[in-house]
């Protein structure tokens, strides 16, 4: 790309009737770095993989967005545009089933399925300090219940009792990433577009730019288009204003299921309904860790049309 920030000449621009598709080769690594946004236009479709033949597990996908400064570029599905991609099936998040010890490197869960070495993992804290969460590297994945990680864990964790500690995966190999910690990219789905992460991890994102807020869906009006974010490890949330969900005032419907969202700093989950909206939204399972007591987990905030499913959701590391 020529490095141009404007949405209206983007590096990459998917029209009527033409077909992004990322390549599904098994052992093959898959890069494409833009310097320009990602547009895609009513007709146009940018896809990875289907739901019945994903990413294969020996390949894997990288769209680096090379931002100087936060949300230079980014990605816009506009009306009626498609994104859907999918990546290996994984376990996103699940539980300790034994007392882990500070500096313990063997870890025991319910579930290691689709888990892989040099996965990174997050864990929530159980103790009374809020700010035990962290991460570590897996090293060996030992069986479907344990893995070695690279280094021991700092703090002492529950795996029994009254406390069980969550354990999210933040690592897939279909990914969106902004260029750092400080320089973050954008996702944002507009009015009938139809756009599905499954299994997506999406890493340096959010600002408090208006439909560059981190990842959005907006004016998403037919049950048949819609937003769906499942299995997905979104980390390194830039802004604190960064975010997963809607921004709308008219209907929509947006599904949240099963995600795990990891922050240093900043916050977590938001849905904002905004105006006289009244999104539809599913938002279940979800697992939202901060390492430095952030302040803000999961938030819900809009308009008395507001309507859907709030289950099972959980945030760990927030004031």
């Amino acid at each position: 790309g020529s490095a141009s920030t404007s949405i209206v000449n983007p590096a990459l621009s998917i029209s009527a009737n033409g077909v992004v598709e990322v390549g599904t080769s098994a052992s093959t690594t898959y890069l494409q770095k833009i310097s320009g946004n990602v547009v895609v236009y009513n007709g146009g479709k940018f896809n990875c993989a289907t739901s019945g033949s994903r990413m294969p597990t020996t390949s894997s996908f990288v769209l680096t967005m090379d931002s100087v400064a936060t949300v230079d570029f980014g990605v816009s599905i506009k009306r009626k545009g498609e994104c859907k991609w999918y990546g290996e099936s994984k376990t996103r998040w699940t539980l300790l089933t034994s007392d882990e010890a500070a500096s313990s490197t063997s870890i025991q869960v319910v579930s290691t399925s689709g888990w892989k070495n040099g996965d990174t993992l997050c864990f929530a804290g159980t103790g009374t300090t809020i700010t035990q969460g962290e991460t570590r590297t897996i090293s060996t994945v030992d069986s479907g219940t344990q893995v070695t990680l690279t280094t021991g864990l700092t703090n002492a964790r529950t795996g029994t009792g009254d406390v069980i500690g969550e354990v999210g995966n933040l690592s897939s190999n279909v990914k969106i990433v902004g260029t750092s910690t400080s320089v973050a990219t954008y996702f944002c789905a507009y009015e009938s577009s139809l756009v599905v992460l499954d299994n997506v991890e999406i890493q340096y994102f959010g600002s408090s730019t208006t439909n560059k807020r981190g990842v959005e869906c907006l004016h998403t009006n037919t049950s048949s288009n819609s937003c769906t974010f499942i299995n997905c490890a979104f980390r390194n949330v830039v802004n604190s204003n960064g975010f997963v969900g809607c921004n709308t005032s008219s209907s929509s419907f947006f599904y949240i299921n099963d995600n795990v969202l990891f922050t240093t700093a900043n916050s977590g989950y938001a849905i904002s309904g905004g105006g006289s909206g009244t999104p539809t939204f599913n938002f279940l399972r979800n697992l939202a860790i901060s390492t430095a007591g952030a302040s803000i987990g999961i938030a819900i905030t809009g308009t008395t049309g507001d309507s859907g499913l709030l289950e099972d959701n959980i945030a760990s590391g927030y004031s």
